[in-house]
């Protein structure tokens, strides 16, 4: 018999938290470091989401909605910038008469987002 090798259990042991580790760093995406392929290639989540901001896309018509309803169309789209000042608490309840860019445009989700409200 061969005297340098460990037990059995030692090493069956040593295989089980071996296959946990790796289980776990599978499941979280390797520590963070890859979330998935964008634009074919695998980014961090970094570079993923600077891709969605350069990136865009079709700006929702969100006039004749509640102020509150189209932020919350808006953010459900992506776009996150909206400008805020000059709006109170009572805006919130009113209804979008415009909004700058205008709804059916292709802008970058970074752009700034300006809502106009009226009775």
């Amino acid at each position: 018999m061969n005297d340098t090798a460990p037990p059995l259990r030692e090493r069956d042991r040593s295989s089980v938290i071996m296959a946990v580790v790796l289980a776990t760093l599978i499941l979280a995406g390797g520590c963070g470091v890859l979330i998935g392929s964008v634009d074919g290639y695998y980014a961090s989540r970094a570079e993923a989401r600077e891709q969605l901001v350069r990136k865009g896309g079709t700006l929702p018509d969100v006039t004749g909605l509640r102020w509150a309803e189209a932020v919350g169309r808006l953010q459900g789209s992506g776009y996150w910038l909206l400008d805020r000042s000059g709006v109170t608490i009572s805006d919130e309840s009113r209804f979008v008469t415009r909004q700058d860019p205008v709804g059916g445009t292709q802008v970058p989700f970074s752009t700034r987002i300006t809502l106009y409200t009226g009775n």
